[in-house]
């Protein structure tokens, strides 16, 4: 096993769930990487149309352009998180990088990849940049793209970033594949909020991340997407449920300020979901959350006192 981790740097895991419309895509995207030290991983989660079939054809045309291609079929649908969890042990690669079955490799993203790897080797935890597609509204925008991220080196300056509910996509990181097998990064994650509890989980444990001036990644977004739709109450239970992820690693993380931000962003959030989405309330809530934020509370304190 060994001698087969050293002669593999990479491990690409694809999950699908009736993918049949995109995974074809997705799967030429791979081709693109074709490489004697890449393993393939295809995680179906019991589909019901033709995925499978599509995902066999492509194992059999494509078996001697890569190190392994490993196909896991499912009887039952076990849900995002526990299909990626049953990759982890059969993961061979130095590196791992998954991909949804909707999802496209850049053309020069294994270059990236290794010139990352091998310039960072020291940081367990590589991010790479993704372009959305597929949803008009945020066609071509490259993320993350927020200022800040530039100044980001420490593991504390990445965690104050994501308890301010800013978040990284989960489709551009690229882990050490034993990291995956040192500890549970799904431990607090559930339903359709994976990547936030993932990447707090990877960081409370003391994985050091980097980011990459590097896309990866095409991350295409749905118009029936929780990421891209306005559903309100869908939205809003998923914003609830983000919040009680944000509070339960404040509390393992000890912090003070963590701590009243999560709770403070998860009281408002309540309000707002039982009176509904009535415009006016709703924007008067948000001026009055954002005016009476913990740090700005704690500022006005000490100035009253000196």
């Amino acid at each position: 096993m060994e001698e087969e981790i050293r002669n593999c740097f990479l491990t690409i895991t694809v999950v699908t769930y009736n993918s049949e419309v995109f995974i074809d895509e997705t799967l030429a995207s791979i081709s693109e990487q074709c490489s004697s030290d890449i393993q393939i991983i295809l995680a179906d989660d019991a589909s019901t149309d033709k995925t499978i079939d599509i995902l066999k054809n492509w194992k059999s045309r494509n078996e001697k352009n890569f190190n392994e291609i490993l196909l896991l079929e499912s009887k039952t649908n076990r849900g995002v998180i526990e299909n990626y969890r049953r990759t982890f042990a059969k993961a061979k690669g130095l590196w791992s990088k998954a991909i949804a079955g909707d999802d496209l490799f850049y053309s020069d993203a294994i270059k990236s990849m290794r010139s990352d790897a091998n310039k960072h080797f020291e940081i367990p935890v590589i991010i790479g940049k993704a372009e959305l597609f597929g949803y008009k509204k945020n066609e071509n925008i490259i993320i993350p793209r927020h200022e800040r991220i530039k100044n980001l080196k420490t593991i504390n300056q990445f965690k104050k970033y994501l308890f301010e509910g800013k978040t990284f996509p989960g489709v551009s990181f690229m882990i050490q594949t034993k990291v995956l097998n040192e500890i549970d990064v799904f431990k607090y994650a559930k339903g359709q909020i994976e990547d936030i509890p993932f990447q707090l989980e990877l960081l409370t444990n003391g994985y050091q991340f980097k980011i990459s001036k590097h896309v990866y990644v095409k991350y295409r977004q749905h118009e029936n997407s929780v990421s891209s739709k306005h559903d309100y109450e869908v939205l809003s239970k998923v914003y609830l449920e983000y919040q009680k992820i944000l509070l339960t690693y404040a509390m393992r993380n000890i912090k003070i300020i963590y701590i009243l931000n999560a709770t403070w962003n998860l009281f408002f959030g309540r309000i707002i979901f039982l009176f509904g989405n009535k415009g006016a309330f709703c924007r008067l809530i948000e001026k009055i959350k954002r005016k009476l934020q913990p740090k700005r509370f704690f500022n006005m304190l000490s100035r009253a006192f000196t």
